[in-house]
């Protein structure tokens, strides 16, 4: 199987700091910050800022030159899908899973006809397909494809929704020519080992009307990640775990620490403030607190309880024992 850890490199916009440091549209000029975050450490390893939309493809490259890349799978917002930035991972020791939209339009389309033979099952009821069976329609396209299918399919609601996800993952040693074949021949794709498929079907009810509805949505990744390393399960859940730094970081800079409703917007201080906001989320998260929210509140207003939970905290990554509760 693939390495332990992933690393998701985004970026956000600091909105509080963009809509006051003025030069015209906040969305092209204000404040973003890129970060290299890992899920199952809950901290951000690094940081850099960059001005202006646009510009945030140099930083996460600058950025990716100075992280230790080895055994890290590396995950990112569609952005990172750029050859460079592919081979630069490989070259650093890593592995890459990034999704594929219309900013790369010849690949989207290839990894689409790749798939073209094996319609996608009916939204209102996604039964997981036979693998087998649709690996022979691959073969007429891929001589030697190989095909895996996993379905995750919620039994409880979460949040009133019931969701379904089924992704494909294709392999093949002729993967990498059929990929150029409509875009830049002549120029593979640095390592792609398989390419995959996810559909996203998301039943809701409607709270006025009481109807149930069914959204569904398909999108599209590449990986150096072979299928010895990682199978389809190893896949979906990778991609699961991608989305806990919307979830577990910029949700909680946001709504937690009020990020975007921060006044602070001259020099260096909003990426200084960035900075402080996720060493608390990481000590908080290290700290096995059930709910952040809660012990932002709890600290705040008692001092005296910051202190011993620093201590507390101290000593638990001194012994490598126990936890650090709120006291």
């Amino acid at each position: 199987m693939a390495s332990k850890f992933s690393m998701e490199v985004t970026d956000k916009r600091v909105r509080g700091a963009s809509n006051r440091r003025g030069g015209g549209d906040p969305e092209k000029s204000g404040l973003h910050l890129v970060s290299a975050y890992v899920p199952a450490l809950r901290t951000v390893l690094d940081q850099l800022a960059t001005e202006g939309k646009g510009r945030e493809l140099a930083a996460a490259e600058m950025l990716l030159g100075r992280l230790p890349l080895k055994g890290r799978v590396i995950t990112g917002d569609a952005l990172l899908t750029q050859r460079e930035v592919c081979k630069t991972v490989l070259e650093g020791g890593g592995d890459y899973l990034l999704p594929v939209k219309d900013n790369q339009p010849a690949l989207l389309k290839d990894i689409q006809e790749a798939f073209s033979p094996l319609p996608l099952p009916d939204p209102e009821h996604p039964l997981q397909p036979e693998a087998r069976q649709q690996e022979r329609l691959l073969r007429l396209t891929l001589p030697d494809a190989q095909l895996a299918v996993v379905q995750d399919k919620a039994t409880k609601a979460r949040h009133g929704r019931y969701e379904t996800r089924t992704l494909w993952a294709l392999s093949s040693e002729e993967l990498n020519g059929y990929l150029g074949s409509a875009g830049t021949v002549g120029k593979p794709w640095p390592g792609v080992k398989q390419v995959c498929r996810i559909q996203r079907v998301v039943r809701s009810k409607d709270r006025k009307s009481g109807v149930w509805k069914t959204a569904a949505e398909v999108s599209y990744s590449i990986t150096s990640l072979g299928i010895q390393r990682a199978d389809a399960a190893e896949l979906a859940k990778r991609w699961r775990v991608h989305w806990h730094i919307e979830n577990r970081l910029h949700w909680i800079r946001d709504v937690t620490f009020g990020e975007d409703a921060n006044p602070i917007h001259k020099g260096q201080a909003p990426e200084v403030f960035a900075v402080l906001r996720n060493a608390a989320i990481s000590l908080l998260g290290w700290a096995g607190e059930p709910s952040l929210a809660a012990a932002v509140r709890e600290l705040a207003a008692r001092p005296s309880a910051a202190l011993e939970f620093f201590l507390c905290l101290s000593q638990r990554l001194t012994t490598g024992r126990g936890s650090a509760p709120l006291p």
